[in-house]
C-alpha cells in the first residue's frame, strides 16, 4: 500500500523491473476532512521485495502529465498540472523531464511549446511523440 491515497498520477516499468510511480494528487487528512494537493513525491515498487520505495521526488508539484517508459529502461515525464485545489486555481507545465533509474535522479529534457494536462505519449521508435492534451 502507497503511504496515502493517490490519484492523477503516472506509472512505468524501468528498465531493472521496478516501476515508477510519479507526482499526482495526494489526499491529505486535517480534522478528518479529505484536502487534496498536488505532489512532487516520487516511489518505485519493486516487485520482488511486494515494497514500495521512495524515490527521487520531481522537480516540481504535478498532476494529470503524461509518462512514457524508454527503451533504455529511463522514463520520460511530460506536462501536467498544478493548482489549488480549494480555491480552484490551476495551471498546465510545459517542461519535459528524465528519470534516470540507475542513478534515481531526474533532470530537464526540455519545454513543450505550449503546455499540456493529459498528454499522451508515444515511442514512434525514433523520437517521443506529444499528442492531444488541455
Amino acid at each position: 500500500s502507497l503511504s496515502a491515497p493517490l490519484f492523477a498520477h503516472q506509472a512505468s516499468l524501468l528498465g531493472d523491473g521496478q516501476v515508477l510511480i510519479s507526482s499526482g494528487v495526494q489526499i491529505a487528512f486535517l480534522f478528518s476532512l479529505p484536502i487534496p494537493g498536488v505532489t512532487s513525491d516520487c516511489k518505485r515498487y519493486d516487485p520482488v521485495s511486494n515494497q514500495f520505495v521512495t524515490t527521487a521526488s520531481m522537480p516540481s508539484g504535478r498532476a494529470y502529465h503524461g509518462q512514457i517508459a524508454l527503451p533504455n529502461g529511463d522514463a520520460m515525464a511530460v506536462g501536467g498540472a498544478t493548482g489549488d485545489f480549494v480555491a480552484l486555481n490551476f495551471s498546465v507545465h510545459a517542461d519535459t523531464y528524465i528519470y534516470d533509474h540507475l542513478a534515481n535522479s531526474w533532470s530537464s529534457a526540455g519545454f513543450l511549446s505550449v503546455g499540456r494536462a493529459y498528454p499522451n505519449l508515444v515511442d514512434t521508435g525514433s523520437e517521443i511523440a506529444v499528442l492531444a492534451g488541455l
